[in-house]
């Protein structure tokens, strides 16, 4: 095997790359040498075990089944999709052997696209550890296996620079929103676990949060394909536990998590009333809907969100989030009444930002891969994508305003309230400017005009005002 090398790039670059590859070598000897090694063809057929009995090829929601969806690079780098019917359980994995990339989620969908909204089933959750080489590998199997303080999983992937820890289903659970919702919190917890200061050479701290969370429809590099190290280095699978309840997994979650613990519950909320009894129950709603096909209710947000994000991820955008921050500036391009062409030119601008960010010739960040992200993330069903799901798959935090338990149009009441309460007092008028603001403001620029020569500093110690105040109004 030899080592792809990039003359352009830096030293310290190339030596970033070849320790990548010696990390992969270190990690895939290990882990053959302590695990049974497990073929493509067995890790699907074990995975999607429902999907692979003799029922037929059929991916429509009159089935009941769905099925697997490999999203992969094509001849010129574009990524399709391609269903994976039941006779091809055996066999799909050989035509994605020298794409550069192919990706397959743990779940199945209806149709042909995988979409979180078309997923079916969902049989495992998966745990992109990042940033691993053989010390991270064996620190990781010490909390596992002597330590028991991270859970064991049913297959651990050598991925290429990381590993990927699958958690597998006794039995599959339906992708219902509440369902996938829920699942989705403790999947966030069981990495907050994982990944930790001993398992991976990104270390998290109070500063930076180097993890990468994302929902539970997410494609991972498929078995047998070429890991980002290139043709040379296969992402390979092991054997090293059993399959999972899922609410066994909430006592390995950290006592800050407890509240990302997953109830069963949540996959019964299916309504049970019929189409037919929803027109008559609400014949307004059947109407828009179904009959009419209209999207549900939105509104467009002022386009100061989008400028705001931009500057987030300007500032705060790191290596394992780059994608998803381009993803999430299409989602709030979506959400402000942005057009494609403005979202594009500002992706422009941050590509060669986001590439410089990576540390070898196998990290870089591309106008291509920033693309897909718009294409993938620039429409209109995530209009209403939740903010909690922007903050946690960009990785960077979006603070909430407190309302201390009040409803949205509660505290907006009490904040009116307060307000009138502060006219009253003379503190504020209701467009919110102090009653003397217009006193200082005169002040600072009379002072200017009988010391044309003065200083802010002199302003300040001759007036008596604030340093705040003589700055607002010099």
């Amino acid at each position: 095997m030899g080592v792809t090398v990039d003359n352009s790039n830096s030293p310290k670059s190339f030596l970033n790359s070849l320790g990548n590859v010696l990390a992969y070598n270190a990690k895939d000897f290990y882990l053959k040498d302590h695990y049974e090694e497990v073929s493509p063809d067995v890790f699907y057929s074990e995975l999607f075990c429902h999907n692979f009995e003799p029922t037929g090829f059929d991916c429509s929601k009159s089935s009941g089944i769905g099925n697997p969806i490999v999203v992969a690079s094509s001849s010129n780098e574009t990524m399709c999709s391609y269903v994976v019917t039941e006779s091809e359980h055996n066999t799909f994995y050989k035509q994605f052997d020298n794409r550069s990339c192919a990706l397959v989620a743990p779940c199945v969908f209806y149709g042909r696209t995988a979409k979180s909204v078309n997923a079916r089933y969902i049989y495992a959750l998966v745990v992109d550890l990042d940033y691993v080489g053989l010390q991270q590998l064996q620190a990781l199997l010490f909390q596992i296996y002597t330590a028991k303080v991270v859970p064991c999983p049913t297959f651990i992937v050598n991925s290429g620079t990381g590993l990927h820890l699958y958690y597998v289903s006794n039995e599959p659970y339906p992708a219902y929103p509440k369902t996938r919702q829920a699942l989705a919190s403790l999947k966030r917890g069981l990495i907050n676990v994982c990944w930790n200061a001993y398992t991976s050479r990104s270390k998290p701290t109070n500063n930076y949060n180097p993890r990468q969370y994302s929902g539970v429809t997410q494609g991972y590099r498929l078995i047998g394909s070429n890991s980002k190290l290139g043709s040379g280095y296969k992402v390979k699978a092991y054997r090293t536990g059993k399959t999972w309840d899922f609410t066994d997994l909430n006592s390995y979650l950290l006592d800050e998590d407890s509240e990302l613990a997953f109830n069963e519950d949540c996959i019964y909320f299916k309504s049970e009333l019929s189409l037919s009894a929803a027109k008559d129950k609400f014949p307004n709603w059947y109407q828009k809907r179904v009959v009419e096909k209209q999207p549900k209710g939105t509104f467009t947000v002022k386009k100061d969100l989008f400028d705001w994000w931009f500057k987030k991820i300007l500032q705060g955008g790191t290596v394992g989030h780059r994608y998803f921050c381009i993803g999430m500036l299409s989602v709030y391009a979506i959400k402000c009444g942005v057009s494609k062409d403005e979202l594009l030119e500002k992706v422009n601008m941050l590509v060669p930002l986001f590439d410089s960010l990576g540390e070898d010739q196998h990290n870089h960040f591309t106008l291509e891969e920033a693309e897909k992200a718009v294409d993938t993330w620039y429409k209109q069903e995530f209009k209403t994508f939740p903010v909690t799901s922007i903050s946690n798959l960009s990785g960077i935090e979006i603070k909430k305003t407190k309302r201390n338990g009040r409803k949205r149009s509660a505290h907006i009441l009490f904040m009116n309230n307060q307000r009138k309460f502060k006219v009253e007092l003379g503190e504020c008028t209701n467009g919110g400017r102090p009653k003397n603001s217009g006193t200082k403001e005169k002040i600072v620029k009379e002072w200017r005009i009988t010391h044309p020569e003065g200083t802010k500093a002199d302003c300040i110690r001759e007036t008596g005002l604030t340093k705040t105040t003589v700055y607002k109004w010099w």
